[in-house]
């Protein structure tokens, strides 16, 4: 075996070696694209280096003509492979220009098999023998087909689509791969297009040694992809690693810890605390959804928090909700969950953290009933001191009742009765008994423990309400009342008797500060007014001595209080119920005199006030 075999046939050895290994990598990882590129490739410039051996050894024009038509094939394979290969390597942006080069390359393999003997030349006359490396050589002579600029055509657009994938290589930031692969195809392309068209136009008779010049093509491709390979390995070792970490945190983990698949739900890992907050082993859990272990009244609220992750809206969601443990106990919890994503962006796993909150709520829910409990002595409280309001309000329709059946006795005696008229005196007993009644039900439920439920609520009815039973009060003390109520007032979501304690806390109050002044300038003003469409605003105006400036600050305080007889729990209730509700309280000094309390309170939503009485006074 001479020097130039075995130049070559190291060459197509080393390519098919490259090759193999590579193949094997994409057999390992099918969306390793670049690597079976590369084995395209590297058998490619094997198959040529096998093609121009052949054309070496010829000792006729004929056969040389017919390798050369022939070894157009794995040069079409190479371009294809390359093309490509630097398409998802550099991250060339320009998908049309690749393509143009494709298509010029198999037109060039179409004409190729379309001409004869080829596309290179119209005729080959004679072979030129002339030394390589000690051996003889053939080299062709004969007439240049002019078709053979289209392949020279095609070698161009290939050097201009590598620059500018290594340009863009290089914009992007990776401008060790752009100088590497960008600078080494773009110098490969340039010598072996131009050895072959020299060749072909006669300037330069001498064999063919494309494979060589793609050889180092391939080793740098190559080498490229195996530091590629060994960062990737690098990267696995520290996954590894991480995953162990990952592992013991979550195994460890004082909280509990849960995975579950993205669209069914089912448990795919969990840990240890989170058994023992479910009550459930392991394998029981793996077996079942987070559905199965949430109370039916919070499912709907997960399905919507974590669909809004599904979909970007957020990046995690937050809830407290119940379990049911294992043995029928309910457990609240607190989750802060989160969606995995795949390197494709879609969703891999829910990750969450779950803790037992059920102590916290138990104490919650404990203080919320002392809330409620001292509220309900606050309402009694206040009846107690409007007690001469309340016997005012009821003798009137008790002395009514009096009265007609007086009346009534009367007309009986009449001899015929008067039916009419005695039908009359039944009529008014009827209306001043369900007076009384309903006053007598409307302080029952005021006075109630329970409170009622948060629905859509009047605050203009509500303030009606409370004046019928503070109206009397006003009239002992010679308070002026007026009011200035919003029509279409939107509603707002609310317990009824809570927002009645609330004013009527605060309009007895305003009643009791307007004690000392002169009778003649004892007024009272409420208003209701809606502040930007989604707020609803109350505010109570005295003329009485307003806040002290120095203590205007602790109004709202527990057991502060400027009147004597006071407990100072009244407006610290009020502000309780009404941040309870979403919404503000606060108080001022007017400027003309006397104080003003201000309630603001979300509107809900699609509703209106019924009452269009836009203001009144007593």
């Amino acid at each position: 075996m001479n020097g130039v075999q075995i130049i070559w046939a190291m060459t197509a050895a080393t390519c098919l070696t490259l090759a193999g290994m590579h193949l094997l990598v994409w057999l390992r990882a099918r969306d390793s694209w670049m690597n079976l590129l590369f084995s395209c490739s590297a058998v490619a410039v094997a198959v040529i280096a096998g093609f121009e051996l052949t054309l070496m050894q010829s000792h006729s024009p004929s056969h040389f003509a017919i390798v050369q038509r022939w070894m157009h094939v794995p040069i079409w394979v190479l371009v294809m492979s390359l093309v490509w290969f630097l398409r998802l390597y550099l991250r060339a942006t320009r998908t049309w220009l690749a393509w143009t080069v494709c298509g010029a390359r198999t037109l060039a393999l179409i004409l190729n098999f379309a001409f004869h003997p080829n596309l290179n030349f119209r005729e080959i006359t004679s072979l030129r023998q002339m030394p390589l490396w000690g051996q003889m050589v053939s080299a062709p002579i004969g007439v240049t087909n002019p078709w053979t600029l289209v392949g020279q055509l095609c070698s161009f657009l290939f050097l201009v689509y590598a620059v500018d994938a290594a340009v863009s290589a290089w914009r992007h930031g990776d401008r060790r791969r752009a100088l590497m692969m960008g600078g080494v195809m773009s110098t490969g392309i340039i010598v072996a297009a131009g050895q072959a068209a020299l060749l072909v136009w006669g300037i330069l008779p001498m064999p063919y040694f494309l494979s060589l010049v793609f050889l180092a093509i391939v080793l740098v491709m190559s080498y490229e992809l195996s530091q590629d390979l060994l960062r990737a390995a690098h990267l696995a070792g520290q996954l590894q690693t991480s995953e162990a970490e990952f592992r013991s945190l979550f195994e460890l983990s004082a909280v509990g810890a849960a995975q579950a698949h993205p669209d069914t739900g089912r448990l795919t890992r969990v840990n240890k605390r989170f058994c023992e907050i479910t009550g459930y082993s392991a394998d029981e859990l793996l077996a079942m959804t987070y559905r199965d272990l949430t109370h039916p009244e919070d499912v709907a609220m997960d399905a919507v928090k974590i669909q809004a992750v599904k979909q970007r809206q957020a990046e995690t969601w937050e809830s407290e909700k119940r379990y049911i443990r294992k043995d029928g106990g309910i457990v609240w919890v607190s989750v802060n969950g989160t969606i995995i994503r795949d390197k494709n962006g879609r969703p891999y796993c829910l990750l969450a953290t779950i803790r037992d909150i059920t102590r916290r709520r138990q104490a919650e829910e404990a203080l919320a009933e002392q809330r409620r409990e001292l509220a309900h002595v606050n309402r009694v409280s206040t009846m107690g001191e409007l007690a001469a309001s309340l016997a005012h309000e009821l003798k009137q329709p008790l002395t009514g009742i009096l009265s007609n059946a007086q009346a009534g006795e009367l007309l009986l005696d009449h001899t015929p009765p008067d039916i009419g008229e005695l039908r009359g005196v039944l009529t008014d007993v009827i209306s001043d008994t369900r007076r009384a009644s309903e006053i007598i039900e409307q302080m029952r439920n005021f006075l109630h423990k329970r409170d009622t439920p948060r629905q859509p609520v009047d605050i203009n009815v509500i303030v009606e309400e409370v004046l019928r039973i503070l109206r009397s009060d006003a009239v002992i003390r010679g308070i002026r009342l007026s009011t200035e109520l919003e029509p279409s007032l939107p509603r707002v979501m609310g317990d009824r008797i809570q927002l009645q304690q609330v004013l009527l806390n605060v309009i007895a109050n305003a009643q009791q500060a307007m004690a000392r002044a002169n009778s003649s300038a004892r007024q009272l003003a409420i208003r209701t007014m809606q502040n930007g469409g989604t707020r609803v605003v109350v505010t109570v105006d005295d003329s009485g001595p307003g806040f002290d400036p120095g203590t205007l600050d602790k109004a709202f305080q527990p057991f502060f209080t400027t009147r004597p007889d006071g407990i100072g729990m009244g407006l610290a209730i009020c502000m309780s119920i009404i941040e309870a509700h979403f919404g503000k309280i606060s108080a001022a000094n007017r400027l003309e005199g006397g104080g003003r309390i201000r309630i603001e309170l979300p509107a809900a939503e699609n509703s209106v006030s019924t009452v269009h009485s836009s203001g009144g006074h007593t």
